[in-house]
């Protein structure tokens, strides 16, 4: 007899069990017993299925988050650019080296993390409050200036994006892993169920032992 373990593939065990379920139904005393292997087989290929659908959710939330990544590195190297076009490129300029006391280059080189939230952070809350003020605290009328605001404006909501992509992408990642711990006990169960069985057949049918060990050779 050929043990099944966890080293054994799902395949193999939904092949192995698929197979034995088929032999045990062509012979009349063990028919009552395919039962249990059909059950084993059905269960172990939905968890299976299951687990597959997680990794393929995570996958695309991975895809999602990297991208929504490469929105806000695009639009911080934007802030940036616009900003020293607006002060003939003087990377001495007070604003600019509050809303960017790092290259925007630097800050924005580990994907999403949480180096580059602080930097982006610090850019938006610099740059949506850049401009003159009236005695009222309201921006005077500078077109140069309001497309300074949009654009961090426009950071602000990438920033948003790329945070709710990283919070479903790691949603994602505890599903497949509780999906991952599902198939391996779905996994290990049938396992058992097939080897046990193996022996519980020699125990109860010893007149057909021929016939078992071809069933589980």
């Amino acid at each position: 007899m050929k043990n099944l373990s966890e080293k054994s593939s799902t395949q193999k065990v939904t092949r192995r069990l698929g197979v034995l379920s088929a032999r045990l139904h062509g012979q009349r005393e063990t028919q009552p017993f395919a039962a249990s292997m059909v059950a084993e087989r059905t269960h172990l290929r939905d968890v299976a299925e299951a687990h597959e659908q997680t990794v393929i959710s995570r996958m695309a939330a991975t895809a999602t988050a990297e991208a929504c990544d490469d929105t806000v590195d695009t639009s911080l190297q934007k802030l940036s650019r616009d900003y020293l076009a607006l002060v003939d490129g003087n990377r001495e300029d007070p604003t600019y080296v509050q809303g960017f006391p790092i290259a925007p280059s630097i800050s924005s080189a580990n994907t999403g993390d949480a180096t580059q939230h602080h930097y982006v952070r610090v850019a938006i809350a610099t740059f949506l409050n850049f401009g003159e003020r009236d005695a009222d605290g309201n921006f005077l009328e500078n077109p140069r200036h309001q497309a300074i605001r949009d654009q961090a404006a426009r950071l602000a909501a990438d920033q948003v994006n790329l945070e709710a992509a990283q919070a479903a992408q790691a949603t994602a990642y505890q599903a497949e892993a509780l999906a991952e711990a599902a198939l391996k006990l779905a996994h290990n169960r049938a396992c058992t169920a097939y080897n046990r069985l193996y022996i519980h057949l020699i125990d109860r049918l010893p007149h057909l032992k021929p016939f078992i060990e071809s069933v589980f050779a």
